[in-house]
């Protein structure tokens, strides 16, 4: 699995407006509009208080245009 660091550089190759790598409890209360977001599906602690790992990535943008609409897109590799 890519690390934080390495899916961060990769967005930047790619030109991906990437907002940040998090995990799920971890994620900002308010998105910003048109930028990425990669979201580990576990949370930043285990049940006993020590850092998780993480298991598995998904993405999420969520777009707002020019007439006002909002659109968010997300992705689960696994379907989940």
């Amino acid at each position: 699995m890519l690390t934080d660091y390495q899916l961060e550089e990769l967005s930047k190759k790619m030109d991906i407006p990437l907002e940040g790598v998090f995990f799920k409890d971890e994620l900002p209360q308010k998105l910003a509009y048109n930028r990425s977001y990669i979201i580990n599906l576990q949370n930043s602690l285990d049940e006993e208080g020590n850092q998780n790992q993480g298991t598995h990535y998904t993405a999420l943008q969520v777009n707002k245009y020019l007439d006002g609409r909002i659109e968010p897109i997300y992705f689960d590799p696994f379907g989940r």
